[in-house]
């Protein structure tokens, strides 16, 4: 389905009403699917056509580097030929895409800093989505930006943006799907499943990277840090499956 799918465009992953395109966040899962797939067949001897998918995920990641990096913006962007910032490209280094040291992925996250962050809370992006009126901070967004400073070594940066972001929550501790850090009022779905993950997956992060001989760094392995359980390929598959 990944084979057969990323050429065409889409509504990415926040569903926008004006339109299909072809959204970088889209493609870079697509990608995730088939290198996941050969991953899976190698450990698992599966009989599976490994080189027909390793050849369209390194052209699924020659056309995103192609069309879906900004030189102008020096990040990554919404969609393929546009200028507009989305917060979802923060997953990028999370799936291992590229390395968080890479240029483009540092940029990436300045720019979601510098244009999308608000009084300590990141807008998913700027830009028409063919809705009306304005909407609430993504939490989910605000895990990616301090789990990527983390993995980018700026461990007091994150750990601060963290304690921001915890005040987006309850008094049981859970979090919504939105937050206005105006109003202090929780929006969307609340309980939202997927910023408790951000959160679980961010402050291990941190914690990781505070170690003073973490098992695992990411800028030399390529591969993301789990913490306090072993580093063996089943578990970094199911932490990966909360990007999806």
């Amino acid at each position: 389905m990944a084979i057969e799918n990323w050429r065409k465009p889409d509504d990415g992953i926040w569903k926008a009403r004006n339109g299909s395109y072809h959204f970088v966040y889209s493609k870079v899962m697509c990608w995730v699917a088939l290198d996941r797939g050969i991953a899976i067949a190698r450990k698992f001897r599966l009989d599976a056509p490994i080189e027909r998918w390793a050849r369209e995920c390194e052209e699924i990641k020659n056309e995103v580097l192609r069309r879906g990096f900004s030189q102008q913006l020096n990040a990554f962007v919404q969609h393929f030929d546009t200028e507009i910032p989305d917060a979802s490209l923060l997953i990028m280094p999370l799936v291992d895409f590229l390395p968080v040291t890479d240029p483009r992925i540092q940029g990436t996250i300045e720019a979601c800093r510098t244009h999308l962050m608000d009084n300590g809370f990141v807008k998913r992006y700027r830009a028409d989505d063919g809705l009306e009126g304005d909407e609430g901070r993504f939490l989910l967004c605000n895990f990616w930006i301090i789990e990527c400073l983390a993995l980018s070594g700026k461990i007091a940066e994150g750990e601060k943006l963290l304690g921001i972001t915890m005040a987006a929550a309850n008094d049981l501790g859970l979090f919504s799907e939105e937050y206005d850090p105006y109003s202090k009022e929780m929006l969307g779905n609340s309980p939202q499943a997927f910023s408790h993950i951000g959160y679980i997956n961010a402050t291990a992060t941190l914690i990781d990277s505070k170690l003073p001989h973490p098992r695992i760094r990411k800028a030399e392995t390529g591969r993301h840090p789990q913490l306090n359980c072993p580093l063996n390929f089943e578990t970094d598959l199911v932490r990966k499956s909360s990007y999806r």
